[in-house]
């Protein structure tokens, strides 16, 4: 009973101490001023718009490729880690027979302050042409393992969460292909389910 009563009053404690500090990003995917983060109140999701994460390949470009990594700055309990239980990823997708693209996301706790650097691999999601439609992908969780507790060892205040998210299309024949910001939002989005847990259990 005792256990039960500190859980229920533990979970809205650590809701209310977390939120976003601010977000850093940098690659060729990802010009300044290009990229917005939101976070919601109790930190239970996040979402990153990129607007001009895009690629194009024709008969002058055969392959092209784009990255874009992406810090958020968190504050949160000292003996709070996070689990990433989930992703959802949109965009565009138009590919001439002959063209495939992919996209490979992956999860991280940045190396900065000296933490330990933990990663949990979303994975590629590979498209081959014929193809012109905007996608809407789920990720339930980092390919072939449960989603990893990241970020209790060394128990600290704050976080970094790192998003690495890379993108290419390959045109064997010079056939057109393009990965790009889908029509209905006019960004491509990523969005992210966090759960908070008391790293000392």
């Amino acid at each position: 009973m005792k256990l039960g009563l500190l859980l229920f009053f533990f979970s809205p404690l650590v809701f209310a101490q977390i939120s976003l500090i601010s977000a850093e990003y940098q690659g060729s995917g990802c010009p300044q001023g290009q990229v917005s983060v939101t976070m919601t109140p109790n930190g239970s999701a996040f979402s990153i718009l990129y607007d001009a994460f895009d690629l194009r390949v024709d008969k002058n470009i055969t392959v092209a490729r784009a990255s874009c990594r992406v810090a958020l700055h968190v504050k949160k309990p000292r003996k709070t880690g996070f689990r990433i239980e989930n992703a959802e990823f949109r965009g565009f997708v138009a590919l001439d027979a002959g063209v495939s693209a992919s996209q490979n996301v992956k999860v991280m706790v940045g190396p900065n302050h000296g933490h330990q650097k933990l990663s949990a691999e979303f994975g590629s999601q590979i498209w081959q042409g014929p193809i012109a439609e905007n996608y809407n992908l789920s990720a339930v969780r980092p390919v072939n393992k449960k989603p990893p507790v990241l970020d209790c060892v060394p128990p600290k205040e704050n976080t970094d969460i790192v998003i690495d998210s890379q993108i290419q299309v390959t045109s064997a024949g010079g056939e057109f292909g393009q990965l790009t910001v889908d029509s209905v939002d006019g960004v491509l989005v990523q969005k992210f389910n966090v759960t908070w847990v008391n790293c000392s259990k």
